[in-house]
């Protein structure tokens, strides 16, 4: 038995979420990816099935809202499964997920709702199921318990690939260290801290470190340093201050602004005009 595809304005196709959940499995994005698998299960109770090869009955119950009948999931299984089968340990992710217990239960109780708005009649009805259906939907319960689903599939299966790597610091080695610790702090405005398990001066960004060491060879031949700031000006004028020439430099439009200033030691680096948020204020 089929329903109306009539669900709430704005609800997202189930099958772009499929699509975007193995995107972002791929990705290593692991609870941003269970978070769209969830929300697709909704929007189609049969694609998860047909990808991990079960049988689904011929008309079964479909959910309300486009591409929700067994005859759209067949469809887009059809074109799909390469993908999946194409991503190391994509499907048995997906059969890990279907098939952990807490999704079993809101997906027999979803279809049990489903099964009632089959039976539906009149607008005031309608509203009731709509209600209903919003919140196993809703955004804030699905990653509310989406931790505990991680949990499990990383202790049972071992499926999800890590995140990717996130650059915490690069470590400059200098025969020049102290000329070139000296001049970022007056060009940046601020002292670094020691390191203490090698001594290196370390300069600390948002989410980033650039430590300098001494040393007796340049490990940095060629090397570009790029800093994206958001009060561009502030940067301009301590250059001025301090009487620092740059080697290049664009001051035109408010985002393609940048300096070049050739450091001691060979190195280069690289200011560029921030967007908004580049830099966090009070």
């Amino acid at each position: 038995m089929n329903t109306p595809n009539d669900a709430p304005a704005g609800d997202t196709d189930p099958r772009e979420l499929f699509d975007r959940g193995l995107e972002l499995f791929m990705r290593g994005a692991a609870e941003e990816s269970v978070a769209a698998l969830r929300e697709a299960f909704f929007g189609n109770l049969y694609i998860a099935p047909l990808l991990l090869g079960m049988e689904v009955a011929p008309g079964a119950m479909a959910a309300p809202g486009p591409g929700g009948t067994t005859e759209a999931a067949r469809e887009h299984v059809r074109a799909a499964r390469s993908r999946w089968q194409a991503v190391p340990h994509a499907l048995r992710y997906l059969r890990c997920l279907w098939n952990d217990p807490l999704v079993r239960r809101e997906i027999r109780s979803y279809g049990n709702l489903c099964k009632s708005f089959a039976r539906a009649q009149g607008a005031a009805r309608l509203a009731e199921f709509a209600a209903e259906r919003e919140k196993f939907i809703n955004p804030r319960r699905i990653r509310s318990t989406e931790k505990e689903i991680l949990e499990r599939v990383r202790q049972f299966r071992l499926d999800l690939p890590p995140p990717p790597p996130r650059v915490c610091a690069v470590t400059i080695t200098s025969r020049a260290a102290e000329d070139l610790t000296a001049f970022l702090s007056r060009v940046l405005g601020f002292a670094p801290d020691d390191r203490k398990a090698d001594g290196a001066r370390r300069f600390a960004f948002q989410g980033f470190e650039l430590c300098v060491v001494a040393g007796e060879t340049e490990s940095h031949a060629g090397c570009e340093i790029t800093l994206r700031v958001a009060d561009f000006d502030y940067y301009a004028f301590r250059l001025q201050d301090e009487e620092i020439t740059p080697c290049e430099v664009s001051m035109g439009r408010r985002r393609e602004r940048f300096l070049v200033l050739a450091l001691p030691g060979g190195l280069r680096l690289r200011l560029l005009g921030g967007a908004p948020g580049a830099e966090t204020y009070p």
